[in-house]
């Protein structure tokens, strides 16, 4: 499921996960507000760039909230 959806969130940049990404298991990833600033030096380019997680490249569809926890 989208959690900006699911949670009625606006994404901080970029967007949610579309209904064809979920369905298709698309590689694509939403990165926490924390992650942009600390991993990604607040690139606001970051939406569009590739990281890899788990090994798999994925491209980075949105950046949450800041102060978003999911859990």
């Amino acid at each position: 499921a989208d959690p900006l959806r699911t949670l009625r969130l606006p994404a901080f940049a970029g967007r949610g996960f579309t209904d064809e990404e979920l369905r298709a298991a698309m590689p694509v990833a939403m990165v926490s507000h924390a992650f942009w600033t600390t991993q990604l030096g607040s690139d606001q380019t970051a939406v569009g760039r590739t990281i890899r997680v788990a090994g798999r490249a994925h491209v980075i569809v949105g950046i949450m909230p800041e102060r978003t926890r999911l859990w």
